[in-house]
């Protein structure tokens, strides 16, 4: 599957490994310079998930805005964002249309970013300086998920926008917990270890097995996480909901799994 052919709000995007997927350019109407990128998830409207490798130096000194906001969640590497750095695993969100003073990678970087349309840096006046919204990963609290007890969630960002958290696993084997499900679309992307999930897919379980740069991406109200979920080591994860996150817990007889025992993915 190429991510960029499919519709993410109507279409699950499960089970791609990043080094699989076809490499792009992409550059930035009002930043010089291009980027290699490979697409995630995109929706047809213009928001789009890619995986980014940006090379040391790129952006601008000019002052400017980009025209819809966008998200950085630095993977390896370092970024400036008008006078703030942000290193591996931080994550920035640039609000649309607030001015910021230039931005650049200071060294090699490998970055998810997340546009909410089609987007262009514009360097005439904008609409006020933005306050950034930094989440570093040496900051934050880890909380246990007391449904999936293993896993462990960080919260990075909550805006009317998006919800973006990290999510960690250690030796996490689910067997007879609930499903749960999201008002919005998630998507997910793998930074360390391996992990498993089973989502529902028509009335069938489906287990898909993920490694460092597994992505998945799912549409608004799928079931997912179902037993014969789980972690075989230590395991780092970046999530985000296109929306304010909301979980619905829901235990299914067992003659509502269609198939009692997850088909491994093909």
């Amino acid at each position: 599957m190429d991510p960029a052919t499919v519709d993410r709000r109507t279409s699950p995007i499960i089970g791609i490994a990043e080094e699989d997927l076809p490499t792009r350019r992409m550059s930035i109407a009002g930043i010089g310079g291009g980027m290699d990128a490979r697409v995630l998830s995109k929706d047809f409207s213009g928001p789009a998930t890619r995986l980014v490798r940006i090379p040391p130096n790129w952006g601008t000194t000019v002052s400017g805005f980009f025209t819809a906001s966008v998200g950085f969640f630095v993977v390896n590497g370092g970024m400036i964002f008008g006078d703030v750095m942000v290193r591996s695993l931080d994550y920035v969100f640039v609000p649309e249309s607030k001015v910021i003073t230039g931005l650049r990678s200071v060294e090699p970087t490998l970055a998810l970013v997340m546009t909410a349309g089609p987007v262009r840096y514009e360097t005439t006046a904008g609409g006020g300086s933005a306050e950034l919204k930094v989440a570093r990963y040496q900051e934050g609290d880890w909380k246990p998920l007391p449904e999936q007890p293993g896993r462990f969630v960080r919260n990075l960002w909550d805006s009317p926008l998006e919800t973006t958290w990290l999510g960690a696993a250690r030796d996490w084997s689910y067997d007879t917990g609930p499903w749960h499900r999201h008002d919005t679309i998630e998507e997910f992307f793998v930074l360390k270890g391996h992990i498993s999930f089973v989502d529902m897919e028509e009335r069938d379980p489906v287990l898909h097995s993920y490694s460092v740069g597994g992505y998945g991406c799912r549409p608004a109200g799928t079931l997912h996480v179902g037993p014969g979920s789980g972690s075989s080591e230590d395991t780092l994860m970046f999530h985000r909901s296109l929306g304010p996150l909301t979980t619905d817990w829901v235990l299914l007889d067992r003659g509502d799994e269609g198939d009692s025992e997850p088909k491994n993915a093909s």
